[in-house]
């Protein structure tokens, strides 16, 4: 956690995806300004089974108590759960055919950090990271099916009709 303290001492935004779970230290989440649990992760770093809104939304405060100033539970093709000071919000998820999930979650990071890099609002920022994660699945390998910036345009525009 010393290089997650290091980047918020900076100023820089600190984005956590908790995969692997594993035992962490007291207050390893709170250098974490956006932790990016998929459903899996959030029921073990919150200790309650995440399935649906309901239970994403009750995981998403636990976990935030630990520290992270913005929460954002991934769930695959349903959407994303994000619980901030400013909002509280499930969002739907992109239509995807599923090749494979390798590689989603960093694609969704990947896109994350763009949007918040480019200064979108929240709600464009999680867009632009769940169709990155969306175009993710539908191909094979991690690094290979990663999604170009013109790739997610043109899947935010389809989507949008």
């Amino acid at each position: 956690f010393e290089t997650m303290k290091f980047a918020r001492d900076l100023g820089v935004t600190v984005i956590l995806d908790p995969s692997p779970i594993r035992e962490v230290p007291n207050k390893f989440y709170s250098f974490a300004d956006i932790l990016t649990p998929n459903e899996v992760e959030a029921s073990s770093i919150s200790g309650i089974s995440v399935t649906d809104y309901n239970s994403a939304c009750i995981a998403a405060r636990k976990i935030r108590r630990k520290g992270p100033g913005t929460v954002i539970i991934t769930m695959g093709e349903l959407g994303a759960y994000v619980e901030s000071d400013s909002q509280s919000e499930f969002l739907p998820g992109y239509k995807a055919d599923v090749v494979a999930s390798v590689g989603a979650g960093d694609a969704f990071n990947g896109g994350l950090a763009v949007g918040i890099a480019e200064g979108q609002s929240l709600v464009d920022i999680l867009s632009l990271a769940m169709a990155s994660g969306a175009f993710c699945v539908g191909g094979k390998g991690a690094q290979e099916a990663m999604g170009t910036r013109e790739d997610i345009r043109n899947l935010l525009e389809k989507q949008k009709n």
